[in-house]
């Protein structure tokens, strides 16, 4: 999971990860942190939490296919 973390961080701005909350129906204060590095890691934990981690690299895959997500 701390690779899906740190592709987020290398990815997404703390903008395009609330974006990426409201694709997912999270509510992006839920998972809000004071960095990048926090948000990423609280995105990465509530998706676990949730069930929902392979949305989160379905949704990833899809805004940035030239990645290898994990």
């Amino acid at each position: 999971m701390s690779k899906l973390r740190d592709q987020l961080m290398i990815y997404f701005n703390q903008s395009e990860l609330r974006n990426l909350c409201f694709d997912l129906g999270i509510n992006h204060e839920e998972i809000a942190g004071e960095t990048l590095g926090d948000s990423a890691r609280e995105l990465v934990a509530y998706c676990r939490r949730h069930g929902m981690v392979d949305k989160l690299v379905v949704r990833c895959r899809e805004l940035r296919p030239h990645v290898a997500w994990e």
